[in-house]
This record gives C-alpha cells, sequence and structure tokens, in this order.
C-alpha cells in the first residue's frame, strides 16, 4: 500500500508546481497546432486529502489537432481529469493551412494536488 501511495504522490503536482501545470495545459513551448485561448482557473474543491482544481481552457484549433491535444492532456504523468469539451465552428470561418476550418473549443478539466491550496 506504502508503494502505491508514493506512486500517487509522485504523479499528484504540489502547490508549488501550478506553474508547471499551467504550462502543461497551455502547451507552452510544444509545435502544436492547437492556440490556447485562455485559461480560467474556477473555484477549487477540497475532496478528502486531495484539493480539485478545475480550469476552463479555451482553444482554437484543427478537429485533428484538438484531438491531438486532448490525448496530449490524458497521456500526462500528472492526475489530470478531461471533464467535459464543446467544439463549434467560430462565425469568422477561418481556416488551416490544409483547408479545415478553424473551430473554438471549451474543455473543462481538472488537476488534483496533495492538500489544501495555500
Amino acid at each position: 500500500v506504502e508503494a502505491r501511495l508514493e506512486s500517487l504522490k509522485e504523479r499528484l503536482p504540489s502547490t508549488r508546481q501550478i506553474s508547471a501545470l499551467l504550462t502543461e495545459i497551455s502547451g507552452e513551448g510544444r509545435q502544436e497546432s492547437v492556440k490556447v485561448v485562455s485559461i480560467k482557473p474556477m473555484a477549487s474543491e477540497v475532496k478528502g486529502e486531495l484539493v480539485k482544481l478545475p480550469f476552463q481552457v479555451n482553444l482554437e484549433s484543427g478537429f485533428f489537432s484538438f484531438g491531438d491535444y486532448v490525448e496530449r492532456l490524458e497521456n500526462l504523468e500528472r492526475v489530470m481529469v478531461i471533464e467535459n469539451f464543446k467544439i463549434e465552428a467560430p462565425e469568422s470561418g477561418a481556416k488551416e493551412p490544409d483547408g479545415a476550418r478553424t473551430l473554438a473549443s471549451q474543455v473543462y478539466l481538472s488537476a488534483y494536488i496533495l492538500g489544501p491550496v495555500n
């Protein structure tokens, strides 16, 4: 049990790692064809010894690029859950370099940390 707890602790960000968490969500420094328009933190929730940190992430991307973004988030070493998402075609009708329409997406995700947020 202790080995499993240590493994879980390694996957959960501490409060000092929040900036790294935001970098992972934004994909900063990656060559992705996804534009992160905004990251909106939402009210945190205490869940026993864990704190749930929900975010609303607004993106602009092509359909397949959006899928790659979601897959990247789900494969992170951290405990992060994509709870919901919404995809719509923007009114402007912008297009990707390959001719596909650019989509506006909202992703609702949560990260978990140990202990209270300071």
